[in-house]
Parts: C-alpha cells; sequence; structure tokens
C-alpha cells in the first residue's frame, strides 16, 4: 500500500499514516536521523530480509516487488509440496496400521489354528 499510494503521489507523511500501525514510531526513528528504507526494512520474516538486502542495490519499489514475488513463489512451492506429500503419508499411516492390526490380531490366530491342525494329525 505504501508504493501504491507513492505511485498516486501522496506525501511521504501521509502515505506513513496510512501504511503502518505504528506509524508513530516510524516518526520518531525518522526524527533521530534514521533512513526511511532502514526503518522499512528493519522488520522479522523473509520478506524483510530480502527487502534489506534488496534496497542497497536497488530501489525501494524494485525491491518491494521483487520480495513479494520471492515470498509468494516459496510459499506456492511449499504449498504445493505440502499437498503431493500428504496423500503419500496418508497411504503410509494407513498400510502400517493395517500391518500392525493384521499382526496383533489374525495372525495369532491363524499360528494357533495351525498348531492343533499339526497336533490331531
Amino acid at each position: 500500500m505504501f508504493i501504491l499510494l507513492g505511485k498516486h503521489g501522496t506525501s511521504i507523511k501521509k502515505r506513513i499514516e496510512l501504511s503502518f500501525k505504528n506509524a508513530g514510531l516510524v516518526f520518531e526513528q525518522l526524527e533521530q536521523g534514521k533512513e526511511l528504507t532502514d526503518i522499512l526494512c528493519s522488520g522479522k520474516g523473509p520478506y524483510f530480509t530480502i527487502m534489506a538486502l534488496l534496497c542497497r542495490r536497488m530501489s525501494f519499489e524494485k525491491a518491494h516487488v521483487a520480495a513479494v514475488q520471492y515470498c509468494e513463489r516459496s510459499h506456492n512451492v511449499f504449498r504445493t509440496i505440502f499437498s503431493k506429500s500428504v496423500y503419500s503419508l496418508f497411504v503410509f499411516v494407513v498400510t502400517i496400521g493395517l500391518f500392525m492390526t493384521m499382526g496383533s490380531s489374525f495372525l495369532p490366530d491363524f499360528n494357533e489354528g495351525s498348531a492343533t491342525i499339526s497336533a490331531v494329525a
């Protein structure tokens, strides 16, 4: 939203007020002499880590676009891997459950039956 407001010519003060919950903290840090890009890139998480790296090399707008694209792609890759592995995990767990059920209930009955047949013969 911060960048979108900038494209429409909104003043920097109004952009900060509309874009951030803690606008007062941002204004305090600006008064202390910190640069706006350093303040906006100082959060925690993958987006802010990428922003901090890219803001040194390119404009804030391009860094933002690249960081958003990276976060979306990494989220989509995780979602794809997760959705493809859930079915396999489900089949594995059901198979293990069936083996445990068979091993503890049916197979001992078969062993007892074969022992009685051997004793009779």
